[in-house]
């Protein structure tokens, strides 16, 4: 549920930041869309800013999507676990405040159709593709030491520009 720091749009579904957020985000609904509207997601570590995930960890999402958010992270930025397919990842800021290698995306055995598009991401790691299928990583921006990178059996045909 959207809580006091946003706004829920309940005809389009979509929960819009209304101020800066210092606590982790779970969206754990299907059809639905966060808009940081240009907002910082701010969590110390070794929480994740944001993640996707059905709140039992196991029923499907499916047509999530995360944008204008600007995510500063010490530890994963945005985590998109099992059971979450075809949603989207679009005009992001992420920026790594550490040293630690993590990445700002994560498709954590997703269950693919993961967009990722038209992110920047700062100092950072980029983008994870563990064990995540058939997901699109395309037109970002990455000015870290670390770009994307495919991890594990399951990652497979995906299409990264």
């Amino acid at each position: 549920a959207c809580s006091q720091v946003s706004q829920w749009n309940d005809n389009e579904a979509i929960c819009t930041l209304t101020q800066d957020v210092f606590e982790p985000i779970q969206v754990e609904s299907s059809n639905t869309t966060l808009d940081g509207a240009g907002h910082l997601v701010r969590v110390p570590s070794p929480q994740i800013a944001i993640s996707i995930a059905s709140s039992d960890g196991v029923s499907s999402l499916v047509g999530v999507t995360v944008r204008n958010c600007r995510v500063e992270h010490d530890f994963d930025g945005l985590v998109v676990f099992p059971a979450v397919s075809n949603s989207t990842i679009e005009a992001n800021t992420f920026v790594l405040t550490t040293n630690a290698v993590r990445a700002s995306v994560l498709l954590f055995g997703a269950g693919g159709g993961i967009h990722v598009r038209d992110n920047i991401f700062e100092e950072s790691f980029g983008v994870l593709v563990r064990d995540t299928p058939s997901s699109v990583v395309t037109e970002n921006s990455m000015s870290g030491p670390l770009g994307i990178r495919l991890s594990g059996s399951a990652a497979r045909n995906n299409r990264l520009s």
